[in-house]
């Protein structure tokens, strides 16, 4: 009987949409920002954290997706009526606060998704 090998080896990911990758391996996904950086994220499993995912997509800040599911911060419109000081909480919350053009980049975005979610 031939020994059997293990493979440390990742298997490739499976492309199954143009801004999302899979690997079925470890359960999580690949996924792609608008600017074409990846992030390994768990895969959106309801409306509310679709939009999340979508809005930091287009932020490119989808690093950021899993600590704000995590944290309970998947209601993308609670983002948006915060003010500032608990939107300042948010953001040191989910590690986002060191990096202050990141947060700006998600406010430009969070913008924008009010006029057009």
């Amino acid at each position: 009987m031939a020994p059997t090998s293990v493979s440390t080896t990742p298997m490739l990911p499976q492309l199954h949409h143009p801004h999302t990758l899979t690997s079925a391996s470890v359960g999580r996904i690949l996924s792609r920002n608008m600017n074409g950086t990846v992030a390994l994220t768990t895969h959106p499993s309801n409306e509310s954290e679709l939009q999340l995912f979508r809005v930091l997509q287009r932020a490119n800040l989808l690093s950021y997706y899993d600590t704000f599911i995590s944290k309970g911060g998947d209601d993308v419109q609670q983002l948006c009526d915060s003010g500032q000081e608990e939107f300042l909480e948010i953001m040191d919350l989910v590690g986002m606060a060191a990096k202050p053009l990141h947060v700006r980049r998600l406010q430009k975005t969070l913008r924008e998704w009010l006029q057009n979610p």
